[in-house]
């Protein structure tokens, strides 16, 4: 699912997690300032508002950011194969599946 920033930073205020499934990464300078699998903190998407960068692989500002449904983090932390489970993989890349 995507998230505009505007709505991350209100559901980060909710307390509900938001868990990014994609590198996001500004170019120049080409470093990920997320990875599949990590939190998204209020630091990161200030930082993200704050980007005088047009690139930005990963992110499309009209549709927002690529996260983890709640039912697949609710999914992945009951399963004992650890924090990514399958449905996660199969919702980060659905072609690849």
């Amino acid at each position: 699912m995507y998230v505009p920033l505007s709505e991350a930073a209100a559901a980060l205020e909710a307390g509900r997690s938001l868990v990014s499934t994609r590198f996001v990464v500004p170019y120049p300078p080409g470093f990920p300032i997320l990875v599949p699998g990590q939190l998204l903190s209020p630091q990161i998407l200030e930082f993200l508002r704050k980007l005088d960068i047009k690139e930005v692989h990963g992110y499309r500002p009209e549709i927002g950011l690529a996260v983890f449904t709640e039912q697949t983090l609710q999914r992945s932390a009951a399963d004992t194969h650890g924090p990514i489970s399958s449905q996660m993989r199969h919702e980060a890349h659905p072609a690849l599946h």
